[in-house]
């Protein structure tokens, strides 16, 4: 089991393990036993006592890490394998060959080091963020007296206050509650608010179902009530949370596959160089020249544009990502949702919206549906597939009637959204009443009872009172168990029927088959009587039922057709949640995925797994229910174990420690919270999840861009090479000059290089698999790039070899067959198609080709440029030799492409 820690206890030494173990397990505890334990009462630390906690155990704040220093970090990026290449080969240009060649190598490497960073500040900010979700100050009892403390200064032991809309300071055992409900969604993942109790759980009791506590950060409801800390700073949920988010950031694949490229064709060309300086100098060349050959091969063989290219494709691809409302924080970790084989979301907050909908109502003798979804009076309701009349009839008008005023939430306007957008204050669940209320046009407006019996765990059911012509009108909701055996009667066909017990027991089926189809079922009842007694003994007696209301957080949009998409190219959808596995399997069902009870895992059941046995369970399961921040981690290290490329998101703090060791973390920019933003790789912003659809489709094209830029590249510096080295073992002149080498290297081969970021998606792109990001995903890219370069060796060593004796003239054609050769190719390299198809699609490699071609016209006909590389002017039959060069290569290329399309 991973177990999330704090990244230090040295602030708990005075701390014994076995009482750390206590207060890690105070829901178990009684609360005289929680007391004992820390050493405290109900009126809570004195002064004085509070101050030495404080200094011994320290304040209740998030453990700080030794904040990253700019000049270390900025040190730190020096020990890049291509940052020291890099700066290797621009010293060698400037002092062998020109300053602006190692200008321009220098500027690579500022930008490559600006890149880095700025990503490596991510864990400063994280924590940053982190912070800001603690109120400013902390209502705490003192030696019997209420005073208001700053949050930091809370200690363990101490006795908290907990108010309507106040955020909780600190793990709390609570002692006392009254009516008191806490949104704990942001930590859980529970849609609903947890009404709190303070009776004993058992140990194994999972982190949502753990009623008597009150975590930091989370949201207080309704009511009010009293906790003593067991926890603070860096030792509470949030705080343990913390350490993962810290944690330095994994090196993409990219990256990594990236460096091996480097360090092989460093090495490649380290040796080839030192091959031609060893062949040239015995063979009797001069020194100097041969050196400067040498050095030229090797910058020339060195991918300098290499990383220049990548961040420009990763670039470009997050300036379209930004206008498909896709914030990418993470340039390199975005080639990484191209290989994605599993997405697992979460449930609340992004597949649904986290708002409570009366989604079915069961009225005594008929089953209404409910459209609509979330905190919008957008919808209607329908019978047999018929929408009903507004205002509805009596039956449902008193459903209406009994849920609107029965609860205490309010709801406002949300005026500009254009989508009848309300804003819900109080409990959700009873704010959904009311929701469905201005769908029926059945607005009760703001009504003032009574008298009030409040909903309390005990209880389980609240109830309000109204006076109003002249008599007692009373309005509860509850759980069905408690509601029904207080009815005598029904509400049907617009009058009281008596309920008989044979009716009693259809009710409760049908109750019990609501919620295990995953729906939230509140039972409603009322009674209208001219009795003047308010006792909750009498009011809440010989109640009428009315119906039952299923709730559901509902799918948001599209999320449908989102997960048929993504099962198409070959991503297989699951979802991790607090919530319960009957509310996660209504949702899966609607969402359309094909899953039954055995394909849910509980984290119950997930605890009493080995890691080996997890491994075996995970293929079959699609969705995991009732789950805690460190099992979702362990889920995601899991998913990696098996070889998976895991895509995961979420929008709560419980959601980040997944969200940083998923290859890509993906969270929601409207309700996210700030320290998931800051762990994820990508932001979306308008909360809609098919927005990830363009990331892929995007990813996709950025991996293909760059396999094509790996096989440009490499066709090229294999040509050069191999012909060099080729004539240096046969003892033919030097085929190419320095200045030429230099020219095809920086001139001819970079302009293509850079378009080729530029390529547009194909149509197809999500019909396909999952990128390979593995170590095979190289084999294809030499196996090719090596093919077009003994192609070109091939055909430019005969052209060499038919020129000479003519050295300049041989030199010539070679050149210029050399830069054809790349500037044609580049466009079989472009498509899996072939070459003329969407042929002008790129019109920046259109531009590149013949911005390249211009300048090699220059280089052998402008007199200036002629003189300086050393070259001659080409006639009529010299351009049909090398035309009938590129021909021939292209239909070799071509036929390659055509049998491995073939194989598939």
């Amino acid at each position: 089991m991973v177990q999330l820690r704090s990244p230090s206890r040295k602030t708990r030494v005075a701390i014994s393990d076995r009482v750390q173990v206590e207060l890690e397990n105070a829901h178990a505890q009684s609360v005289e036993r929680v007391f004992a334990t820390v050493g405290s009462s109900e009126k809570g630390l004195t002064p004085k006592e509070a101050e030495r906690r404080l200094s011994r155990y320290g304040p209740n704040i998030l453990v700080e890490e030794k904040r990253f220093k700019t000049l270390r970090l900025l040190a730190a990026q020096f020990k890049n394998f291509f940052v020291i290449l890099l700066l290797l080969a621009s010293i060698l240009s400037f002092i062998f060959e020109s300053s602006t060649n190692g200008l321009v190598l220098l500027a690579v490497v500022a930008l490559n080091v600006a890149v880095s960073f700025f990503q490596e500040r991510k864990a400063e900010k994280t924590l940053e963020a982190l912070r800001q979700i603690h109120p400013a100050k902390a209502e705490v009892i003192r030696a019997g007296e209420v005073v208001d403390v700053p949050v930091e200064g809370l200690t363990i032991g101490d006795v908290v206050v907990l108010r309507e809309g106040g955020v909780v300071p600190a793990d709390l055992r609570l002692f006392e509650v009254r009516d008191l409900k806490i949104d704990e969604a942001v930590l859980t993942g529970e849609s609903i608010p947890s009404d709190k109790t303070t009776e004993r759980f058992p140990e194994a009791t999972s982190l949502a179902d753990r009623e008597n506590m009150a975590y930091s950060g989370t949201h207080v409801v309704t009511g009010t009530g009293k906790g003593v800390v067991t926890q603070a700073g860096s030792e509470t949920e949030f705080g343990r949370i913390a350490t993962f988010v810290q944690e330095q950031e994994e090196q993409s694949l990219l990256l990594e596959r990236i460096t091996h490229l480097g360090v092989w064709l460093t090495g490649f060309a380290v040796f080839l160089s030192g091959l031609i300086f060893v062949l040239g100098f015995l063979r009797a060349h001069e020194f100097i020249h041969m050196l400067n050959l040498a050095i030229a091969v090797f910058v020339s063989a060195v991918p300098e544009s290499l990383p220049t290219v990548t961040t420009l494709a990763l670039a470009t691809t997050a300036l379209r990502l930004s206008r498909e409302k896709v914030l990418v924080r993470h340039l390199p970790t975005v080639e990484a949702l191209s290989g994605i084989n599993l997405f697992a979301f979460d449930k609340t907050g992004t597949l649904t919206r986290n708002e409570m909908t009366v989604a079915k109502i069961a009225l005594p003798d008929r089953i209404l549906e409910v459209t609509g979804a979330g905190f919008s009076s957008e919808g209607m309701v329908f019978e047999y597939g018929k929408p009903l009349d507004v205002p509805p009839d009596e039956p449902l008008k008193k459903f209406v009637e009994v849920g609107a005023l029965a609860g205490a939430a309010s709801i406002s306007s949300l005026d500009g959204t254009g989508e009848k957008r309300w804003a819900v204050r109080g409990d959700p669940t009873e704010g959904a009443f009311l929701i469905l209320a201005e769908k029926t046009r059945l607005s009760v407006g703001k009504q003032d009872a009574l008298k009030e019996f409040a909903f309390t765990s005990e209880r389980r059911m609240r109830t309000k009172i109204f006076f109003k012509d002249l008599q007692l009108r009373v309005y509860s909701m509850g759980a069905p168990e408690v509601i029904l055996p207080l009815c005598r009667q029904y509400f049907a066909e617009g009058r009281e029927v008596e309920l008989s017990l044979a009716r009693r027991v259809q009710l409760e089926n049908q109750a019990g088959k609501l919620a295990s189809g995953g729906y939230r079922v509140i039972a409603l009842a009322t009674k209208e009587r001219k009795t003047r007694s308010i006792a909750s003994r009498e009011v809440e007696k010989e109640l009428t039922f009315v119906g039952f209301a299923g709730l559901l957080d509902k799918p948001k949009e599209r999320v449908d057709e989102t997960f048929a998409t993504l099962i198409e190219a070959g991503i297989k959808p699951v979802i991790i949640t607090g919530d319960h596995p009957g509310t996660a399997l209504a949702v899966a069902r609607e969402l359309g995925l094909k899953v039954a009870s055995k394909n849910i895992l509980s984290g119950s059941g997930m605890d009493n797994l080995s890691d080996e046995e997890l491994l075996k369970i995970i293929p079959q399961t699609t969705i995991y229910a009732r789950i805690t921040p460190t099992q979702k981690y362990r889920l995601v290290k899991a998913f990696k174990q098996l070889g998976m490329r895991v895509a995961v998101s979420g929008d709560g703090v419980n959601d980040a420690p997944a969200l940083k060791k998923a290859d890509v973390g993906v969270v929601m920019g409207e309700k996210g919270a700030d320290v998931s933003k800051e762990a994820a790789d990508l932001v979306i912003l308008d909360d809609k999840i098919e927005t990830v659809l363009p990331a892929i489709i995007e990813a996709r094209t950025l991996y293909d861009n760059i396999r094509k830029f790996f096989i440009f590249l490499l066709s090229g510096n294999f040509e050069e090479l191999l012909i060099i080295a080729a004539a240096l073992l046969a003892g033919l002149p030097q085929p190419l000059t320095t200045l030429q080498i230099l020219w095809i290297n920086f001139v001819t081969d970079g302009f293509p290089a850079l378009a080729l970021a530029y390529e547009p998606p194909t149509t197809d792109v999500l019909r396909e698999p999952p990128r390979d990001l593995g170590p095979k995903m190289v084999r294809p890219i030499f196996t090719y790039a090596l093919f077009l370069g003994f192609i070109s060796l091939i055909g430019e060593a005969l052209i060499f070899l038919a020129y000479l004796p003519d050295v300049v003239k041989a030199r010539t054609m070679l050149f210029t067959a050399a830069v054809l050769f790349e500037l044609f190719i580049v466009f079989t390299i472009r498509s899996k198609a072939p070459f003329w198809h969407r042929l002008f699609s790129n019109r920046y490699l259109v531009i590149a080709f013949l911005g390249s071609f211009l300048l090699q016209l220059l280089a052998l006909y402008a007199a200036p440029l002629q003189a300086i590389m050393g070259v001659t002017s080409l006639g009529f039959i010299d351009w049909g030799v090398i035309l009938a060069f590129i021909a021939m290569a292209l239909v070799l290329a071509e036929g390659a492409k055509w049998l491995w399309r073939k194989r598939g």
